[in-house]
């Protein structure tokens, strides 16, 4: 998969989503067009660590006061970054519990 810029994921990431769960079909449909944006992502936090972690911190400040976005973040990627294959790494934890602590 090609590495494209981390804001570039975001943006597109978001677009997704919103495109995804609009009223209007046409929207949904023109979803699919950002699906490589949900792949990029999913690619970037499944090995978890540092870097995974500051994924997370630039898709959750996207949308920072979209409360509805949050929940399907967290319900989502942020969930899959804490059980894939098993409990998260030592790394993961650390970066995460920091995280959490500079962006409440």
């Amino acid at each position: 998969m090609p590495t494209r810029p981390v804001p570039a994921v975001v943006e597109a990431y978001w677009t997704h989503h919103h495109l995804a769960s609009s009223t209007e079909r046409a929207d949904r449909l023109s979803a699919s067009d950002w699906w490589w944006a949900v792949e990029a992502v999913n690619h970037a936090l499944e090995p978890g660590g540092t870097a995974a972690v500051e994924m997370v911190i630039a898709l959750a400040e996207a949308v920072a006061h979209d409360e509805a976005a949050l929940a399907y973040f967290g319900a989502g990627p942020i969930e899959d970054l804490l059980n894939h294959d098993g409990p998260p790494s030592a790394e993961t934890v650390e970066a995460l519990d920091a995280a959490a602590r500079q962006y409440p």
